[in-house]
């Protein structure tokens, strides 16, 4: 009798599991068919193994190189992208960001390197492709960030009256350090806010934020707070965050609150190291805002709220009515 309850309660209890677990969507995606590596050039700092690092060598011209490996028994053709790293409103930084780099900026990498855009690579073999960095005759204190994109583009897949593109890539950062490590002093400025959709079930309030200089500002520290008219604080976050070079962003701030319609402030504070910026803006949310921020909360459901609680109260009950015919049982036995 007593294996057989703890039986059942182990049944329950994966059931009550069951009901209660994420959903998921698994996929894979491998790629032994072909791998990259990194031909170091003659700058490379001793910072880095596995990504360029290269010293800014005022008048020279640098050679760096990819290697690919095709491991397939056929040909293949691999692109190559090369973008300027971006923080994004993520908080993380994407080392290929398609976007062109803004005229602001003194250097840009898309001036001063050139690699080819596409190799073909016969079967079972490897090649190198040489990109060269042609560096100005001045001198350089800030640091340049970017990253070269590989990417192999499989057949589309047809199915149903979906097409899907299997895009395979690796992705390996470029920085262009200047000759000097001291860096110019941050400067980060703020260009605004706005009220939008974060994700499928969420608003957030996106403050911009530009870091002005080429320097990196590694584990920037961002607290940021909303409060209403009154004073009273409705949703606050902390965050860091690596900023890089040169960059406007968008930092968004989910909210989690009630916010009816109404006028609200936003108020940002940044620091690294010892520099400190503060940022506070006053914005509305009218009416329909409010209605769509409301109607994006997860509603729970009242089955899904209850259902552990149910399953346990049913295990409680059937364990007291074995226990009871049990006892019964044996009462009859003496």
């Amino acid at each position: 009798m007593k294996k057989f309850i703890k039986l059942l309660l182990v049944l329950l209890s994966g059931c009550a599991f069951w009901w209660n677990r994420p959903s998921q969507i698994f996929a894979a995606e491998t790629s032994d068919s072909f791998s990259v590596g990194t031909v170091f050039s003659e700058h490379q700092t001793d910072k880095s193994d596995s990504f360029y690092d290269i010293r800014w060598t005022p008048g020279a011209t640098d050679t760096f190189g990819l290697r690919i490996t095709n491991s397939a028994d056929h040909e293949k053709t691999f692109t190559i992208k090369m973008g300027k790293a971006r923080t994004n409103a993520a908080g993380s930084i994407n080392y290929t960001d398609s976007l062109p780099e803004t005229e602001a900026q003194k250097y840009k990498l898309a001036d001063l390197v050139t690699i080819a855009h596409e190799v073909v690579v016969p079967a079972g073999s490897s090649q190198t492709v040489n990109g060269t960095v042609a560096f100005p005759n001045e001198n350089y204190h800030g640091i340049l960030i970017g990253g070269l994109n590989v990417a192999e583009e499989k057949a589309p897949e047809k199915k149903s009256s979906t097409v899907i593109r299997n895009v395979i890539s690796y992705t390996i950062p470029l920085v262009l350090r200047g000759d000097s490590d001291t860096r110019p002093a941050a400067e980060i400025r703020f260009d605004g806010l706005e009220v939008k959709q974060l994700a499928a079930e969420s608003y957030s309030v996106n403050t911009k934020v530009y870091s002005v200089q080429p320097t990196l500002l590694t584990g920037a520290k961002f607290k940021a707070t909303i409060v209403n008219a009154d004073g009273k604080t409705i949703d606050s976050q902390e965050s860091q965050i690596d900023i890089t070079p040169e960059t406007k962003f968008d930092y968004p701030v989910e909210l989690k609150g009630n916010y009816p319609a109404g006028e609200y402030k936003a108020i940002v504070e940044v620091t690294h190291d010892t520099r400190h910026w503060n940022y506070q803006k006053k914005f509305m949310i009218d009416a329909v805002q409010a209605k769509k921020i409301d109607a994006l909360k997860p509603q729970e459901n009242f089955f899904q709220k209850y259902l552990v609680v149910l399953l346990w109260a049913g295990i409680l009950m059937i364990v007291l009515i074995v226990s009871w015919l049990f006892r019964r049982k044996r009462k009859k036995m003496e």
